[in-house]
């Protein structure tokens, strides 16, 4: 299958920079996906991103992947084409607060390092919790990610958001949606892992 070679190669040197911070986002992908697991049943990733995390979902299972920004997620359509993935992925431009799925209709919901770009955090955490028939997985950076993207970002002369919901409100809402809470930090990354 085709793919935007160019685009890919960008990626992959980019994320050489953020290893020369410190920050492994492989490694880091393939952590919280080993927190999702077992990947059995239906799995939803909400925030596609760039597609590192769906990738890794997808080497294991079929997963269905939700953004709002068609050209961020069409950069993920590449790089899962270049690695072969694109025929285990379904990739939907969509709002889950605008138009939710039904309730309980993937057994495993998944989000990676979105929740700072989040409009509304909290609505999008409770929809996510709903969605989900046994197991919620959350995470974005620690201090230390945070640090690191700020830096890269300086280097390129941009700034990058923290977002303005704190990170541990993330297990609060999770607990308030009737889920069993374990908390990780590890990576640059605090993960919440939810179990209903």
């Amino acid at each position: 299958m085709d793919f935007n070679e160019k685009a890919v190669a960008e990626y992959h040197e980019r994320r050489k920079k953020y290893f020369s911070y410190g920050l492994d986002t492989y490694k880091n992908a393939e952590f919280i996906v080993s927190l999702a697991e077992p990947l059995d049943g239906s799995i939803l990733e909400v925030g596609t991103g760039r597609g590192g995390v769906t990738a890794r979902l997808a080497r294991k299972t079929a997963v269905t992947t939700v953004d709002i920004d068609q050209e961020i997620q069409s950069f993920a359509e590449e790089l899962a084409k270049s690695e072969g993935l694109y025929n285990n992925i379904q990739f939907l431009l969509r709002d889950i607060i605008e138009e939710p799925f039904p309730e309980k209709s993937f057994k495993i919901v998944i989000s990676a390092n979105a929740v700072h770009h989040f409009i509304e955090p909290e609505k999008m955490i409770t929809a996510m919790c709903k969605i989900a028939v046994r197991k919620v997985v959350i995470a974005d950076f620690n201090e230390k990610g945070f640090r690191i993207l700020d830096k890269i970002h300086e280097d390129e002369g941009e700034t990058h958001s923290h977002g303005h919901f704190p990170i541990d409100k993330i297990g609060e809402v999770m607990k308030a949606a009737g889920l069993k809470i374990n908390r990780f930090d590890k990576l640059q990354t605090i993960v919440y892992c939810g179990e209903k």
